[in-house]
């Protein structure tokens, strides 16, 4: 499903939310990028997300979200409870290196998850430890025995 530029709001997500919460859904890829979903958006679609058994990638690009305590717990839950969800563009948002950082934790016990693109502004160890969550499948590298 492509909403990209569609211009919709807060109060969209709640819609978009319901429109995921439909049973016979069978939505693989959700592409929401340049929208206005903001926190309340964002957190309304996530939630719905969780249970979407056939949704691999999720696309929040540019949705104008802060990384809001709110937001990164429902980013955590979403990354535990949806084993087929496997991308996620968070890119373009506002993501704070001690954000990253949580979400990053939260990446430990998410083995499923191939992909996480984060704005490019946090330091570059944030997205050195998300490669090293998302390449070793969950567990943390080690380094190389000489």
């Amino acid at each position: 499903l492509s909403l990209n530029y569609c211009n919709i709001g807060e109060d969209g997500g709640e819609y978009i939310a319901q429109i995921l919460m439909f049973h016979r859904n069978a939505i693989e890829k959700l592409e929401l990028m340049g929208n206005y979903l903001r926190e309340r958006g964002v957190i309304d679609v996530f939630n719905a997300c969780k249970r979407k058994t056939a949704l691999s990638e999720i696309n929040v690009f540019d949705n104008k979200f802060t990384d809001t305590p709110e937001v990164i717990k429902v980013l955590r839950e979403l990354f535990a409870n949806n084993t087929t969800l496997a991308t996620y563009d968070l890119s373009g948002n506002h993501i704070s290196d001690e954000g990253a950082g949580k979400l990053v934790h939260g990446l430990v016990s998410a083995s499923h998850v191939e992909k996480v693109k984060i704005t490019e502004r946090v330091a570059e160890k944030t997205h050195n430890a998300i490669k090293d969550y998302l390449g070793s499948g969950g567990k943390k590298k080690k380094g190389k025995k000489k």
